[in-house]
């Protein structure tokens, strides 16, 4: 028997699979389960991919530092030749960030306490710093001269007594280590002895100082969602009403730099300003999914003592493959405030510094310390016309982030900047007063990421290549498949129809052909069984 009904199951059941998988495709094609997937790996909770990443990031961060040894001192000093330098370097550092003490809030912030460690590496490095001895400034002296400028003339004759008590220079040949770390100076220790609220510090060190300012036990608090309203003073974004995930809330509970006059509370007389706004600001870390081209960043250090502005330039790809979008530090960021009027509030007592420089006294000891773009780039002509030796290039000494747009994790970064020493007027220093109104360059520092790690160049890989054409094919063979398995019945049934006459619901029986024999025989006859 042959039943044809098996048949048209097989059939039916192939069709309603085509559909299962058409389905499927529409569903995958429409709904993106791999934007799910990628919200789970970036989803930021204890313990997930995301914060453990972020808790003790993996990045090579290299902290290149150059110096500017002085080549001609005694010319400057007679008054024959401008002060002229060389610049020396670089002497680089590992940077390792680690984000302690960290607490999930209830408001959807996260707040903890980041610390920096600095690890010397000779490898990358053109000699050993304990060792390669420079010709440079005097911070010591220099500085704490600057400092007290403002102060009486009867100050400033003390000073310039005591300086030549102990002998000082202006010029010190000392060690890089001594210059980045600090040394034995006897104007530093008087100051620490006798007014240790003002040098709360026994060793005058450059990189010591910006260390120090970045590893205070600064308590920072950190949006995570889009559902907290930012103070009533903020107008870092002023775009937005809602703060971007990873943005500062808070610095030491506040949203704004003391330093620059921000004061909490209702009653503020001191309105919010671009200098003393520090909520909405990002520490370079870690900025939000989807990031737009039209978007302005504003990074933070606390070294830095002000926040940095970064715009959209264009999209490239970094040196790992991936493409990301490119920020560059705005050009008007240390502009004059008649270029540029948000600056106008970091002009101190209504002095106002030059185009291309940033004051930064108030978080160091008032020590007037500047910050400008290595080599003076993108200054005041006049800065590199009354010093020797700087030499600007865009391609050197601007700074650079390349963001990754989906994920929003820093792909490559330069973050180059230059702290200077402005003196004032010091006429009634002889030692001092050479260095009146010069813009002294101490050192410029690169911060690079030039190389992903390992782990994070996986996830990208993983989540934004190989899976999404992983995705695609499934889509598509589903597809095609769904097509092969719907139709091809159809089309079977309909080029060969079943006869229904002679097939349908019909069986055939064949018959064994069994031999009839007689029964009447000699032995057996039915008439003689009868009569008896």
């Amino acid at each position: 028997m042959k039943f044809t009904y098996i048949e048209h199951a097989k059939l039916l059941l192939l069709s309603i699979l085509g559909a299962f998988l058409a389905t499927l495709s529409y569903l995958t094609h429409t709904y993106n389960p791999l934007e799910f997937l990628i919200d789970k790996v970036t989803g930021f909770y204890p313990d997930s991919i995301l914060f453990n990443l972020w808790k003790n990031p993996p990045y090579v961060l290299l902290l290149r530092i150059y110096l500017f040894n002085v080549t001609n001192p005694q010319e400057f000093l007679d008054g024959t030749d401008k002060l002229r330098f060389q610049e020396v370097g670089p002497y680089v550092f590992k940077e390792s960030l680690f984000n302690i003490n960290s607490t999930f809030n209830d408001n959807g912030t996260i707040s903890f306490i980041p610390k920096r460690r600095l690890e010397f590496q000779p490898q990358h490095s053109i000699g050993n710093p304990d060792v390669d001895k420079l010709l440079l400034p005097n911070l010591a002296l220099l500085g704490m001269s600057a400092a007290l400028s403002e102060h009486s003339m009867f100050v400033q004759l003390g000073l310039s007594s005591l300086s030549s008590y102990y002998g000082m220079e202006p010029f010190n040949h000392i060690t890089v280590t001594d210059f980045l770390y600090g040394y034995d100076d006897p104007l530093v220790s008087l100051a620490n002895d006798f007014v240790p609220n003002w040098i709360d510090f026994s060793r005058l060190g450059i990189l010591d100082r910006i260390m120090a300012l970045d590893n205070a036990s600064n308590v920072v608090t950190m949006n995570l969602n889009q559902h907290n309203n930012l103070s009533d003073n903020h107008t870092m974004t002023t775009e937005e009403s809602m703060p971007r995930p990873f943005s500062i809330q808070t610095w030491n509970g506040f949203a704004g730099f003391k330093q620059w006059g921000y004061e909490s509370g209702s009653d503020s007389q001191t309105p919010p300003s671009t200098c003393n706004a520090v909520e909405g600001a990002f520490m370079g870390t870690l900025f939000p999914r989807h990031i737009n081209k039209n978007d302005t960043f504003y990074l933070y250090r606390h070294a830095f003592c002000r926040t940095i502005p970064i715009t959209f330039e264009n999209v490239t790809t970094t040196q790992d493959g991936f493409e990301g979008y490119l920020f560059r530090v705005k050009r008007d960021f240390l502009a004059t405030r008649e270029e540029n009027a948000e600056n106008e509030c970091y002009c101190i007592s209504q002095k106002c510094l030059r185009k291309g420089l940033g004051d930064l006294s108030p978080c160091y000891y008032t020590i007037p310390i500047v910050v400008s773009q290595p080599h003076f780039f993108n200054a005041d002509p006049t800065l590199l016309e009354e010093i020797g030796g700087m030499s600007p290039n865009e391609t050197k000494h601007d700074t650079t982030m390349t963001i990754h747009p989906h994920i929003g994790v820093p792909l490559e970064a330069n973050l180059r900047l230059q702290a200077n020493l402005a003196m004032p007027d010091s006429s009634y220093n002889s030692k001092t007063k050479p260095f009146s109104n010069l813009v002294l360059p101490l050192l410029w520092i690169d911060l690079i990421i030039d190389q992903l790690p390992p782990k994070i160049q996986l996830y990208l890989k993983l989540l934004y290549h190989i899976l999404p054409i992983v995705q695609d094919v499934v889509v598509y063979v589903f597809a095609v498949a769904s097509i092969f398995l719907i139709f091809g019945p159809a089309v079977k049934i309909f080029l060969y129809p079943s006869n229904t006459e002679t097939h349908h619901n019909s069986f055939h029986v064949k018959y064994s052909q069994i031999p009839v024999f007689s029964l009447r025989t000699k032995i057996f006859d039915p008439d003689i069984l009868i009569q008896k």
